[in-house]
């Protein structure tokens, strides 16, 4: 409400005019109700009994009623004094017309502002929320694939055993079929495939097979 225009005097006025109406509105109750029951405890019969017969009976009554004329004076007053201020309140709320007004419009903007934050942290809080389910979600998974990892890594040790201990009991078998061992090789050293590469080689000459010609590669009825 910066923007409001501070019209403090106006305000002041119209609250002390508020307050004047209920003050005479009250008043008045009071005052009703004084000559109400006045005018029921006003018994007047017996003046009527004894009165003079000549004298006209609205007269009596408007000589009766004059008794009660103070109250119904301040009852007159006190509407008059009720009037003017009314119309008194009328110009004044006139004058705060611009101030009411603006104070209207402050008030839409403020109250547009505060649903707006109302969305704002309802989207905020769903975020939170969806964040919170993303990240549980990631961090099972980051556990599964830590259980893979090690699962994994402990398969391809089991596989490297296996395939270590596979040459080794080829290589010695290799071994046990060359009679006194590989020429030039120590027999505490586990033998690679150039070792037999010598060997293979010479009993290919020594047993009269060479290499065979491109024809014997194809069958007889390939071309």
């Amino acid at each position: 409400l910066m923007d409001v225009p501070n019209n403090e005097a106006v305000v002041k006025e119209l609250t002390h005019l508020l307050d004047k109406v209920d003050e005479m509105k009250e008043q008045r109750k009071m005052l009703i109700a004084r000559l109400r029951d006045a005018l029921q405890k006003d018994d007047i019969t017996k003046q009527i009994v004894t009165r003079n017969k000549s004298e006209d009976i609205q007269i009596f009554f408007g000589n009766e009623l004059k008794k009660h004329d103070q109250d119904v004076s301040l009852i007159d007053q006190n509407l008059t004094a009720q009037d003017n201020i009314l119309r008194a309140l009328t110009q004044a709320n006139a004058r705060f017309g611009e101030t009411r007004k603006a104070a209207s419009e402050a008030l839409k903007r403020r109250e547009a502002m505060i649903s707006s934050l109302i969305a704002s942290f309802q989207a905020y809080e769903d975020l939170v929320l969806k964040t919170h389910k993303g990240s549980e979600f990631y961090k099972k998974l980051q556990g599964n694939i830590k259980k893979l990892l090690t699962r994994s890594k402990s398969f391809s040790q089991v596989q490297d055993e296996e395939r270590a201990l596979l040459l080794e009991a080829q290589a010695k078998k290799a071994e046990k079929m060359l009679p006194g061992g590989l020429p030039g090789f120590p027999a505490s050293a586990t033998p690679k495939l150039k070792d037999y590469l010598p060997f293979v080689a010479s009993r290919g000459i020594a047993g009269g097979a060479g290499v065979p010609p491109p024809s014997a590669c194809y069958p007889p009825n390939s071309y």
